[in-house]
């Protein structure tokens, strides 16, 4: 048999705006889905950072390692 491989993800972003649910997480946005104006950068410096959106309130975020750090959650097993 081949190699197999199992992605599993051991943590999730949450959103800092939204009260935390099962619902309010954070998604990585594509770039067709996000047409907004980042006053903080110009357009070639915010194109290798990852942008985010919440699944509840649908606001964006830039997914700077700072902003990461800060809303990363740990899944709980059980």
């Amino acid at each position: 048999m081949g190699d197999f491989r199992v992605n599993i993800r051991v943590h999730y972003y949450i959103c800092p705006y939204c009260k935390p649910d099962r619902k309010s997480f954070l998604k990585e946005a594509r770039e067709k889905d996000v047409d907004y104006f980042w006053e903080d950068c110009d357009e070639d410096d915010c194109v290798d950072i990852p942008q985010y959106i919440c699944n509840k309130c649908k606001e964006h975020f830039l997914g700077t390692d700072r902003f990461l750090k800060e809303q990363k959650r740990k899944i709980k097993d059980g």
